[in-house]
């Protein structure tokens, strides 16, 4: 049996990694202690507001970072067909999740998801300031939202922010 809070755990440490890699700022797992905050790591995210340190999956430590994170980690196709059809309860719930926590810290919600088998993607809200979708070769829109594999994602999301 699989213990889902490890897994979920497990994967937002390593998208963490990714983002810290993507962004080069260092990107962590919101705390349920002040482990990921304190101590040797206060220098990085001591220009933090409380209230992104409570939103979202993961906090990056630049305040300026303009997503709110939200992480979902799933074994199997939770029936994502039924994005293609416009209406996947999973994924509204997911949607609904993320834009609160965006909203909280006025930030753009971004959910980065891992069907095991299928790939990692990533999902963002569609935005006047967004740059030219053109330069995405896959992508797909559900409800506002643009879904695409999470390597197109970082290249799209990193100019997006650069260009803001």
């Amino acid at each position: 049996m699989i213990n889902g809070k490890k897994k979920g755990a497990s994967f937002e440490r390593h998208i963490g990694k990714v983002l810290s890699e993507a962004f080069d700022i260092q990107f962590r797992p919101t705390p349920g202690s002040g482990a990921y905050v304190g101590g040797q790591n206060r220098g990085s995210f001591d220009r933090l507001d409380v209230n992104e340190i409570l939103a979202g999956d993961l906090i990056a430590g630049d305040s300026d970072f303009p997503f709110c994170i939200e992480c979902k980690a799933y074994g199997d196709d939770p029936k994502f067909h039924q994005i293609m059809q416009g209406s996947c309860k999973v994924f509204d719930e997911w949607i609904v999740q993320a834009e609160t926590d965006a909203d909280h810290i006025n930030k753009l919600p971004v959910i980065i998801f891992k069907i095991n088998r299928k790939g990692t993607y990533a999902a963002f809200h569609s935005n006047p300031n967004l740059p030219d979708m053109s330069t995405i070769m896959s992508y797909m829109s559900y409800h506002n939202w643009y879904v695409m594999p999470l390597d197109d994602a970082l290249v799209f999301l990193k100019h997006w922010k650069l260009s803001a």
